[in-house]
């Protein structure tokens, strides 16, 4: 294992993966400020600057615990590079679910293609399958606080 800086691309989708728990607290503190405000609550409508900060502090709360490990991956700006060997490469031919419903359609044909590591089946991209041998070696880019998989490379 071996240490190097993120790259612009892996910074990109460490923030990309902050969105949900933005998104969650986001729509908690909407809510809880519209049942403020909307009186729904008699007993938070008699204090609205407790009640306020209060929802405040927990959407802040709320966000920091979600996302606290991709900013922490970001602020230290290194990725992990492990070194793995392919046991197994899989293709799979699926369908879209409904998309043959209307009017007699043939259904959309969706083209999977999975790397098996270590008993574990990844998803990548035709040019990664392609290119992919079983025995060779792949490097896997790991965020080290949230565990995130950023990339996987071939061993050049």
């Amino acid at each position: 294992m071996t240490t190097v800086r993120l790259t612009k691309e892996d910074i990109k989708k460490l923030k990309y993966n902050c969105r949900p728990g933005i998104i969650i607290s986001s729509i908690i503190y909407l809510i809880g400020f519209f049942l403020i405000f909307g009186g729904f609550i008699e007993s938070i409508s008699e204090n609205i600057f407790f009640s306020i900060m209060s929802l405040s502090i927990l959407s802040i709360t709320i966000t920091f615990m979600l996302i606290r490990k991709s900013i922490l991956d970001i602020r230290n700006g290194e990725k992990i590079l492990e070194l793995k060997t392919i046991n197994q490469k899989e293709y799979k031919l699926d369908y879209e679910a409904g998309s043959g419903t209307l009017i007699g359609q043939e259904m959309k044909q969706i083209d999977i293609w999975y790397l098996i590591i270590d008993n574990h089946k990844y998803s990548v991209e035709k040019d990664l399958f392609d290119s992919a041998k079983n025995g060779d070696e792949i490097y896997f880019h790991i965020a080290p606080n949230s565990k995130e998989l950023l990339k996987m490379e071939l061993k050049k």
